[in-house]
Formats: C-alpha cells, sequence, structure tokens
C-alpha cells in the first residue's frame, strides 16, 4: 500500500502568505485531494450558489481552522513543524501497515492519503478529549497560547 502524506504544512504557508483568492487555494489545492472524502459525505468543493454550503463552510462546522485565522494559524503551524509532525504521521502510518501485514490483515485500498489540518482553538476548548499529558500539554501549549488565554 503506498502512503502519500500531504504537505500540509507547505500548503498553509502558501495560505497564509495570499492576501487575496485563499478561498479558491484552499478549495483546489487543500481540500481537492481529498475531494472523494467531500464527495462521499455531499460536501462540494465550490457551493452551488453564493455563500452557499461547500467545503469552507463544512471545514469551520468540522472545527478546521478558518482561513482567515492568520496568526493563530501560524503559531499552530510553528509548533506543529517543530514537532515534525508529518514525519510522525509517516512513521506512524508505516508501523500500522507492518503491523497489518504482519498480522495476514488487508485494508482494501491501493494507497492511503494523510493530511494534518488546523483546529479552531475555541472549538477545541469545548471538547472532552484532553485527557493523555502529552495531548493536554500540546492542547494548552498550542491551542490555548496561540489565543492568548491561558
Amino acid at each position: 500500500m503506498e502512503i502519500l502524506i500531504e504537505n500540509t504544512i507547505e500548503q498553509y504557508e502558501g495560505l497564509f502568505s495570499l492576501e487575496n483568492n485563499r478561498e479558491n487555494f484552499y478549495r483546489f489545492s487543500m481540500m481537492k485531494p481529498f475531494g472523494k472524502i467531500w464527495n462521499t459525505i455531499n460536501v462540494p468543493i465550490v457551493a452551488k450558489q453564493q455563500n452557499g454550503y461547500d467545503v469552507i463552510m463544512a471545514t469551520k462546522m468540522l472545527g478546521y481552522l478558518d482561513i482567515s485565522e492568520d496568526e493563530k494559524g501560524k503559531i499552530a503551524l510553528g509548533k506543529l513543524k517543530e514537532m515534525n509532525v508529518l514525519q510522525i504521521a509517516k512513521d506512524t502510518l508505516n508501523e500500522c501497515i507492518s503491523f497489518l501485514e504482519t498480522n495476514n490483515l488487508q485494508i482494501n485500498a491501493d494507497e492511503l492519503k494523510f493530511g494534518l489540518y488546523i483546529a479552531d482553538p475555541e472549538k477545541l476548548k469545548l471538547q472532552k478529549w484532553c485527557v493523555n499529558t502529552k495531548l493536554d500539554n500540546f492542547y494548552k501549549d498550542c491551542c490555548l497560547n496561540s489565543t492568548g488565554v491561558k
């Protein structure tokens, strides 16, 4: 199985460097590679009418950081880069595939595509998932500190 890691770190850097046309960059560069998933859950990449339901509205509803939130996004992006998260994701997925193969398990797919997206820290504060110390510390460092809340 081929593992494809979308370089969302570079994509976010590109997004945050844009002053105009962010929505189309987000739609077509960052979300379209996962078009099958969006199509499966009936989320169009582009709304059929102005201000209609599309991938931008859906990602906000799902808790992704709004694409206009430069400051919060850049802080989180810096921390994710420091952690080398894309390499960690790749290594972890390779370990999972090795485990499957070792145990004669299969996934009915030729490729596995991974994308890492920044969450909205305000929406994360509403979640009750921070029970693991490492996750809790990451949440506090990355999310709370990017909003100025401590």
